[in-house]
């Protein structure tokens, strides 16, 4: 599957996305920073071939 691509941070931080949860609050659950949560969204974004968080929802929602 798509996710078995992504690191294990990169994951915690989609399942976060999905949650609808903003970049701040990702921050805050997993302790990191914001400008690290905006890096792993990149990333997720790049690897799933998307380019919003609405686009990486729906390849999950089908």
């Amino acid at each position: 599957m798509i996710k078995e691509t992504l690191t294990n941070q990169e994951q915690k931080v989609l399942d976060l996305l999905l949650e609808e949860k903003t970049n701040k609050e990702i921050a805050k659950t997993l302790f990191i920073s914001l400008s690290t949560v905006k890096t792993h969204v990149n990333n997720v974004y790049r690897k799933l071939n998307v380019q919003s968080r609405e686009e990486a929802k729906s390849l999950f929602t089908k």
